[in-house]
């Protein structure tokens, strides 16, 4: 029966184009690679050629074989590459097999049938593996080319094979079991990756036998030239990494194998612990809004039932303490000065001399702003992503659509509902931030202030961009894979053609200042740009108050396409007080109305 289950893997998969779009997308990326260490390696070259040339009593240096030079660094890229693209795609491929089946109500038909669990889970994992070997073979015969101009030894090449084995494995059985434990892909995958961040940050800090879990730790007595090779040292290496990932990926295989029936179980019965009052406390009455009641008050922000389980009371609690940390943190790296004079200027309310004790501590709260805001936006992101995906695999979207309710009113309450239950976080991030960030002088107060403002514009438009994602997505996973690459990679985008608004905007700041320096007397233009050097402060501000203006208006976009896509694709009863948008601006409406 694995083979039954294999086969219909490698059917579905073979219908799936992104596994073909990925594979032209690495081939790609590795030519350019092999095309950036090619200039890169000329201009070196060349560098020293001039150098050699201005020196004119020392002998022009002769040219290194550039395949050979271009062949070595593209080899130790390739392979940490190899690592970081299995630790990447795996999760992203392979985590939905069993979610899937899930989503879609399949899964109980599937173990009523003759196929076993150990059937089942060992099928799709070998048939979604298939596809991630099919996306990291593409790059394989330009590695080859390489590794031969390069001068590799066969030995180094059969090692580098043998030590991304069992790690595949691993990490194949590892997201097997995330996606039997997690009913949602999204939530598999994130479970995953942090996972992933967290075991690599132990490896390395811990060290031990635990460095047999890096592939790269195995490796390096047989990389470079045959002469340094140790090869009872990399054997050794060789088969403590495949042990340890043999053991970690048959120990999590097994589990997922004896877990599927009661875990999926317990799912579609519902069984669960009803949290002590003293943890969970009393929500709110439900109101005229039951949408925005129910995001802000049931789901609250954080994306699956799992963290839900956490106090709000405790993780507000846990973010307070951080905020407070990590701003005393900034105070007291950026002290020059003792403790005793900082207590006497604050005693005396002197600014000056506390921004002078504490220079650089404008830079540190500015970098805390911009954590702050990239971190608060991709929490709300998560959240937005699956505010419609998961009614559509609750099966709860239908009704919700039949009700009295408007497109616009329901997005309208899912968005602030999911805004409103961030406050509380904003509150115990912000005021411990604003307090001591006051100490380090005005700057360091205006560079959180603004940075506030942009952090809640930021989470305004991310929410936007999640729900216009998550009404056009077929899964809570693409809705947040398609909202990660629209908010941030599209905001970058974003950023960098505004620039040069930004410089005109930080220029009209220091006009404005000069303005005021001519009124009133001041120097405060001449202390903003001081030569040039604090010109990046007021470049600073001027980004953060684009950013919000930006923010606002992209967020005000995305949610008027997502009400209008509701009402025109997906409403079936329009009610009397709902705009009516005009629905052959669609392309394919347009063309059954030329039909018609």
């Amino acid at each position: 029966m694995v083979t039954a289950v294999l086969q219909h893997e490698l059917l579905l998969g073979s219908r799936r184009f992104r596994v073909y779009v990925m594979r032209w997308l690495l081939a790609g990326w590795l030519v350019l690679q092999v095309l950036w260490l090619y200039v890169l390696f000329q201009s070196e070259f060349l560098g020293r050629q001039f150098v050699a040339g201005l020196r004119f009593w020392a002998p022009l240096t002769v040219q290194p074989s550039a395949p050979e030079v271009v062949g070595y660094w593209f080899a130790e890229i390739y392979v940490t590459q190899q690592i970081l693209l299995l630790l990447g795609l795996i999760p992203a491929l392979m985590a939905g097999a069993i979610t899937d089946e899930k989503r879609k109500g399949t899964l109980q038909y599937l173990l009523l049938t003759e196929v076993g669990t150990t059937d089942l889970i060992v099928g799709k994992m070998l048939g979604r593996l298939l596809q991630v070997l099919l996306v990291l073979l593409a790059g394989l015969p330009l590695f080859a080319l390489m590794a031969g101009f390069a001068g590799l030894a066969p030995r180094t090449l059969l090692f580098v094979a043998l030590s991304l084995v069992l790690p595949t494995f691993g990490l194949s059985s590892l997201t097997m079991l995330a996606s039997v434990w997690f009913r949602q892909t999204r939530d598999a995958v994130l479970a995953l990756y942090v996972a992933g961040v967290l075991g690599a940050l132990v490896v390395r800090q811990v060290g031990g036998p635990l460095l047999f879990l890096d592939p790269l730790y195995c490796l390096a007595p047989v990389w470079g030239s045959p002469v340094t090779h140790d090869l009872p040292e990399a054997t050794r290496r060789l088969l403590g990494n495949m042990l340890a990932w043999g053991l970690l990926g048959g120990l999590a295989l097994l589990t997922a194998i004896l877990s599927l029936r009661p875990v999926y179980l317990r799912e579609i019965q519902n069984l669960g612990r009803i949290a002590p009052r003293w943890r969970s406390g009393e929500r709110e009455p439900i109101e005229d809004q039951p949408v925005f009641w129910r995001e802000r008050f049931v789901e609250g922000l954080a994306p699956n039932a799992t963290l839900r389980a956490i106090p709000q009371w405790l993780a507000i609690g846990l973010l307070a303490g951080l905020s407070t940390l990590s701003s005393l943190a900034i105070l007291a790296f950026s002290l020059t000065g003792s403790l005793a004079e900082l207590a006497q200027a604050l005693l005396q309310l002197n600014v000056r001399q506390v921004a002078d004790l504490m220079p650089e501590a404008s830079t540190g709260f500015l970098v805390q702003g911009i954590v702050a805001m990239l971190l608060g936006s991709l929490i709300v992101g998560i959240r937005a992503s699956g505010a419609i995906t998961a009614e559509r695999e609750k099966q709860t979207w239908e009704a919700l659509l039949l009700s009295p309710l408007t497109a616009k009113s329901i997005v309208q309450q899912k968005m602030w509902g999911i805004l409103g239950a961030s406050y509380w976080y904003l509150v115990a991030y912000a005021a411990p931030a604003l307090a001591l960030s006051s100490l380090s002088g005005p700057l360091g107060f205006l560079y959180t202030l603004l940075w506030l403002g942009a952090t809640v514009l930021a989470m305004y438009f991310i929410g936007a961009a999640g729900l216009w994602c998550s009404v056009r997505a077929p899964n809570s996973w693409r809705a947040l894979l398609n909202t990660t690459l629209l908010g941030y990679l599209g905001g970058l985008a974003i950023y960098t053609v505004t620039s040069p608004f930004i410089f005109l905007l930080a220029g009209m700041l220091l006009l404005l200042l000069a303005l005021i320096d001519w009124w009133v007397g001041t120097s405060l233009a001449e202390l903003a740009y001081r030569n040039g050097t604090n010109f990046f402060r007021v470049f600073a501000i001027s980004s953060a108050i684009a950013l919000v203006v930006t923010f606002y208006l992209l967020a005000r976009s995305f949610l008027y396409r997502t009400q209008r896509y509701i009402a025109d694709r997906e409403r079936v009863m329009h009610w009397y007080d709902e705009p009516y948008y005009s629905r052959p601006d669609y392309p394919e409406q347009r063309r059954r109305r030329r039909v018609i």
